[in-house]
Order: C-alpha cells, then sequence, then structure tokens
C-alpha cells in the first residue's frame, strides 16, 4: 500500500494532476493517500478495547485483552 501511495505522488507530478483542469483527478488520488495515511496511522498508533457506556453516562476506561502497566 505505500508502494501504490508513493506511485500515485509520482503520478501525479508525471501528469501534472496540480493543473485547474486536472483538479478532479488529482482530488482523487489524493484522497486515496489520505486513505492511506489514516490507515498507516490507526494500525500503529491505535490501542484495541472494549468500553462498556450506558445511556446517559460517561467513561474514560476500557478493557483490553493486553497487559500493559498502570499509573495513577
Amino acid at each position: 500500500m505505500g508502494w501504490m501511495g508513493i506511485n500515485f505522488i509520482f503520478h501525479s507530478k508525471k501528469y501534472k494532476l496540480y493543473r485547474q483542469k486536472k483538479w478532479p483527478v488529482g482530488l482523487f488520488h489524493l484522497a486515496f493517500i489520505c486513505i492511506l495515511l489514516g490507515a498507516g496511522i490507526t494500525r500503529y498508533f491505535s490501542t484495541e478495547g472494549t468500553m462498556l457506556i450506558r445511556e446517559g453516562e460517561a467513561s474514560g476506561v476500557f478493557f483490553s485483552s493486553g497487559n500493559y502497566p498502570q499509573l495513577e
């Protein structure tokens, strides 16, 4: 996926997608690059877990299957 993102960037320069006439195609490619960046950030900097929230309540605690040190 990273290679595809790099190809989008280089093809944007090659086909001059930054011109006003080709903005729709350029924005289409830029959207894919943004999606790939978001997927990468989510993959490497997120935590997975379950948060129980009842109606009308707020919660700051979630349960995960991994063991993490807790600081108080």
